[in-house]
């Protein structure tokens, strides 16, 4: 049995959704994370030293100086050159569709995706690495700047607590057609221009558009030798399809409804989801990066462990 299998025992989704905010959710999952994560991944692996800092609390022991301990009575921690300049950038998808909850699930998308944002925000800060949070709606919310201090991670938080809010609703209390879109043809000045070379960007999103026009958004990101993870949420009933004989569906960012008998489009669907998948894991990979997919019901464990290893393979470019 491996680690995350082990780790995975002890995790749950259905806990994770019990718990009451924000901030236990991403404590829960940081620790889980940091259980399942092979030991040959290590902070600062193979990457040139550059300089030393006093020790403070949270700082892992592996990073002590204990020659400099032992000369002058006083700890300080080794910095890598990837530590000095890395930034990592999130950017979380706040469309109607991240809404979406089959009624059997634990946890909605969007909830799912701020408690795995907020795990890795938690985990970086504990890092002391630079990081930036950005929401995609209509428009992009957040700031640009990365930064490893106290007050910015508490601003990411609260940012964070303000995706998956309630849409607006009529005179008549029902939610207000069209919902929230992503629109994705708005990230394109802030990938060609606005973050700079050299940088770790997470997506996390349900990915509903063509990995074609991802591809054009994203190209710039390749040009400036950024590392590219794709974070794909979905919930299982997405992914399988429940039978369910004449079901009626409804478009969530549109409003547009059609009844459809499932068991008769089930297995050509199910196809084209992992035809998708398959999309969007080779596109993630001529872009230098790595796609993972998490279902809604299973604990994010890997998320952690793809943020390293494109760390890492940033190091070694250098």
């Amino acid at each position: 049995m491996n680690a995350s299998a082990r780790i995975g025992d002890c995790l749950s989704v259905e806990e994770l959704a019990r718990l009451p905010d924000l901030s236990f959710q991403a404590r829960y999952l940081a620790d889980g994370m940091l259980q399942g994560i092979h030991a040959s991944m290590q902070r600062g692996c193979s990457i040139e030293f550059k300089e030393h800092r006093k020790y403070t609390l949270g700082d892992r022991i592996q990073d002590i100086d204990w020659k400099v301990y032992a000369r002058f009575d006083r700890m300080h921690v080794r910095i890598h050159e990837v530590d000095a300049n890395l930034n990592t950038f999130f950017l979380l998808d706040n469309s109607e569709s991240m809404m979406y909850r089959n009624p059997e699930a634990a946890i909605a998308k969007i909830n799912y995706a701020r408690a795995l944002a907020a795990a890795m925000l938690l985990l970086l800060y504990r890092q002391k690495d630079a990081a930036a949070l950005l929401l995609l709606e209509e428009e992009i919310s957040g700031s640009l700047r990365p930064s490893a201090s106290l007050r910015s991670h508490e601003n990411m938080l609260n940012l964070l607590l303000t995706a998956g809010a309630p849409p607006a609703l009529t005179e008549n209390n029902v939610p207000r057609m069209p919902g929230r879109v992503a629109r994705w043809d708005r990230t394109e000045p802030l990938f060609a221009e606005k973050i700079p070379s050299r940088s770790i960007v997470v997506l996390l999103s349900d990915f509903y558009l063509r990995p074609e026009e991802l591809k054009l958004l994203l190209s710039p990101l390749r040009e400036k030798q950024c590392e590219v993870l794709f974070f794909h949420i979905f919930d299982q009933q997405e992914r399988d399809l429940f039978p369910g004989g004449n079901t009626k569906f409804q478009e969530a960012e549109t409003g547009a409804k059609r009844m459809v008998n499932v068991d008769l489009i089930g297995e050509d669907y199910r196809r084209l989801f992992r035809e998708h998948m398959a999309a969007l894991a080779q596109l993630a990979r001529s872009l230098g990066g790595e796609s993972i997919s998490f279902c809604t019901n299973e604990p994010p464990l890997s998320a952690f462990g793809a943020w390293l290893k494109a760390r890492q393979r940033y190091g070694r470019r250098r």
